[in-house]
């Protein structure tokens, strides 16, 4: 379920579709083009997407953003993904 971003940030918390939402949100005010990203990584559910997370134009450059996943630097995205779609 997809929350807006005045209810993600009264809750405080979110998963991923929430962190894209708020996050492309205030991309959007700073005048920074994003696109979301979403991937099927549990080959149990092959078909069916998993994550979502965005890409933002920085510099000229599509830098990918996951904001659920802070054990890994900016800019790194899942190698191991099953399907991917850049929904721009």
């Amino acid at each position: 379920m997809i929350s807006d971003v005045p209810q993600i940030m009264a809750q405080k918390h979110g998963d991923c579709d929430d962190f894209v939402e708020g996050l492309g949100a205030f991309h959007t005010l700073a005048g920074i083009r994003w696109c979301p990203v979403v991937v099927a990584l549990d080959p149990e559910i092959r078909g069916e997407f998993s994550h979502i997370y965005m890409i933002a134009n920085l510099d000229g450059s599509w830098i990918p953003i996951d904001a659920v996943n802070a054990r890994e630097p900016f800019g790194w995205e899942s190698p191991t993904y099953l399907r991917k779609e850049i929904l721009c």
